[in-house]
């Protein structure tokens, strides 16, 4: 009757009651690109406000534990999910939750792939309308996964839009050129 959580979850937990509503939550799962999106996004949050005293924590299942960055204030953080850990949340919650794909990987430790695939689903149940969803539109099971957060679409192969997908905000790659509907506006990077 004693719940075991993933060391992220309680670091969560006090990183939260260190700064109630303070930190901001950015956090990866998939099972491929995890480690590099992690690290991508950590670097554009510290390159965002290079002139605050707001430091980025990447963390997770990659870099350091998260409880490393405990008792150092507010911040952002960064953090890569594996399932493993994913299977022992409760209350953790990103504002912002990424899920890069899903693909039959560690079946030796579940039943099936529809279990992993569950574990990775994890990261967004305590998502809220307010949060981002943040979801692979090339990936069959990312792109159906239903959430409560705001979905946005990503795409390599184009500009998702197909039915509904259409109207969801989306970055796809077109002619060399990362583009952008979030917001409403088309833009190219």
């Amino acid at each position: 009757g004693i719940p075991v959580y993933a060391e992220i979850e309680v670091a969560f937990r006090i990183a939260e009651a260190e700064a109630p509503g303070q930190n901001r939550w950015v956090a990866i799962t998939g099972t491929n690109g995890k480690s590099t999106r992690t690290t991508w996004i950590a670097e554009m949050l510290r390159r965002a406000a290079p002139d605050t005293e707001r430091s980025v924590a990447l963390a997770g299942n990659i870099g350091e534990p998260l409880s490393d960055f405990l008792g150092t204030g507010p911040r952002d953080f960064g953090c890569e999910m594996s399932s493993f850990q994913l299977e022992a949340i409760d209350r953790f919650h990103a504002s912002v939750a990424v899920l890069t794909n899903v693909t039959p990987d560690h079946l030796d430790r579940y039943a099936s792939f529809s279990d992993y695939a569950e574990a990775k689903a994890r990261l967004f149940a305590r998502q809220t309308a307010g949060d981002f969803a943040v979801l692979n539109a090339d990936d069959a099971y990312a792109r159906a996964l239903p959430v409560p957060a705001k979905r946005i679409l990503f795409s390599r192969q184009g500009k998702p839009g197909n039915g509904a997908a259409s109207s969801v905000p989306s970055v796809w790659l077109e002619a060399g050129a990362l583009v952008s509907n979030v917001g409403g506006a088309r833009h190219e990077v």
